[in-house]
């Protein structure tokens, strides 16, 4: 939570698994205080009840580890908003 108050990054990857906190906790948290944070689950735990928790807990993506297409995909999707936005 620190890192995240003090860069306030627009897009945040976590593993579903974080030592010594739960991510879906961490993202409740996060969301709480900057709800417009983007935050995307990586995980090579792709079970529908993960996901299904994920997102009630706010979590904006849950992707498998390994799907480097749609990584990519969504952080040119996500920064080509960022540029449109502040363009506008």
């Amino acid at each position: 939570m620190e890192k995240v108050d003090t860069f306030l990054p627009n897009l945040i990857f976590m593993d579903i698994h974080l030592p010594g906190e739960n991510c879906l906790l961490l993202t409740q948290k996060i969301k709480k205080d900057h709800p417009e944070m983007i935050i995307c689950i990586l995980t090579s735990y792709d079970l529908r009840e993960y996901r299904e928790l994920a997102f009630k807990c706010g979590v904006n993506y849950f992707i498998a580890k390994g799907s480097w297409k749609k990584i990519e995909a969504l952080v040119k999707s996500i920064s080509s908003d960022l540029d449109n936005h502040t363009s506008n």
